[in-house]
């Protein structure tokens, strides 16, 4: 059971400070309701709150295909999320299907429901469920929401793939380097000063950097380390992720994966809304929390207001000065033929190809480029190795 550390407020405006276990936030502020408390904040440090970050995309596809056959079936919701807390294999899903399931035998909706765990729930699958309860359709809406999230998966692996890829060669290639300045060029030193020769500019300075990486190795891991840290910890602020998402956008070939991938996750996103019976302005709202690059939801919000305005949608979009133009011509098309879902479902399928098309031609920049500085860096301590014996040949 979640365990809070919580700041309530009396009647008279006295504050005080606890801990408490409670199954929901929802209930510690019964618990404080009765006692003549109000909660004014609290925050979780329990296991289920650590465990619902392992809650994976995957295991979110699995719940929505099942939810979506059982309700097919014309089973209950509220037996459907029983049945599927007991045998979903995630614990921290197992446990936030329980919460749900007893909150819908208090009589909430399951939408309301499963917007109580956004952490693991998202606005979009919110949305999309509430869609289905007034329609009457749960099991199309989740199918959808099965279907959105198992592209984006696919979009996700296919892009942390290609970023992993120069990430593992970049190691492999310092690991090289160490090697060779740590236990190769030390054996081979020896032999040089044997030769009581001077050394060529190239065989000394990989000398000196043997010596250098040999006596101060360490400290350089330790600051390594340290600056990543750093940059970790800067990219989880508000201004070091503004500059971070800034960066994406103006580094040429992350710029052109970044607007394919996103352009495919709006487009699909925004056909299967319209295609559900949610109006535009209102499908705005839910892209909203499926964009995460500040920069772009910025100038978004900016196109909500235009729309609002009543500038077409196109008109709209194309201000954005983000989204590609054939984008923006089709829902143009959209909108005078009154098709805009078609359209968007459509476009999409174009742009998860391009997508794909783009990732690829990064990744095959990428692999000669680092394979050249690996070549590059080996052939240099080869001939720092090297030189010194043409030299004593030439001098036999």
């Amino acid at each position: 059971m979640p365990r809070y550390s919580y700041t309530a407020m009396d009647e008279k405006g006295f504050y005080s400070k606890g801990e408490i276990e409670a199954p929901s936030k929802k209930e510690l502020e019964k618990y404080l309701n009765v006692r003549g408390l109000f909660l004014v904040s609290c925050s979780s440090n329990s296991a289920l709150s650590f465990e619902s970050k392992k809650v994976k995309l995957r295991d979110i596809i699995i719940f929505s295909r099942q939810f979506a056959v059982m309700a097919d079936a014309g089973i209950a919701q509220d037996e459907s999320i029983r049945t599927l807390a007991t045998y979903t294999e995630n614990k921290a899903l197992r446990d936030i299907l329980n919460n749900v399931s007893k909150e819908m035998s208090a009589g909430k909706s399951l939408s309301d429901c499963l917007k109580e765990e956004e952490k693991v729930f998202k606005y979009f699958f919110v949305s999309m469920v509430r869609v289905g309860e007034f329609s009457g359709n749960i099991d199309s809406a989740l199918k959808n929401v099965a279907d959105f999230y198992e592209d984006e998966g696919k979009l996700q692996a296919k892009v942390k793939g290609a970023l992993a890829y120069p990430a593992i060669l970049s190691v492999l290639i310092v690991g090289i380097v160490a090697f060779l300045l740590t236990s190769i060029i030390p054996q081979f030193q020896v032999m040089f000063e044997s030769m009581g020769t001077e050394l060529p500019f190239l065989t000394q300075l990989m000398v000196d950097l043997s010596a250098f990486v040999r006596t101060y190795g360490i400290y350089l891991l330790i600051i390594l380390i340290g600056i990543g840290v750093g940059i970790a910890k800067y990219a989880k602020t508000e201004k070091g992720s503004y500059n971070l998402h800034r960066l994406i956008l103006n580094i040429p070939l992350l710029r052109n994966v970044y607007i394919k991938v996103t352009t495919a996750r709006f487009t699909k996103s925004m056909g299967i809304l319209l295609n559900s019976g949610i109006s535009i302005m209102q499908s705005f709202e839910i892209i909203d929390s499926l964009i995460s690059n500040k920069i772009v939801l910025e100038r978004f919000k900016g196109c909500k207001e235009n729309v609002a305005l009543g500038y077409p949608y196109s008109v709209s979009l194309q201000k954005m000065d983000f989204f590609p133009d054939i984008m923006v011509n089709m829902v143009a098309v959209g909108e005078k033929t009154g098709s805009l879902g078609t359209v968007f479902e459509k476009t999409s399928e174009f742009f998860e190809d391009e997508a794909d098309r783009e990732i690829d031609a990064m990744i095959k920049l990428i692999e000669p480029v680092m394979l050249v500085i690996a070549g590059g860096v080996i052939i240099v301590v080869f001939l720092a190795i090297m030189l010194p014996m043409f030299d004593l040949m030439g001098s036999m």
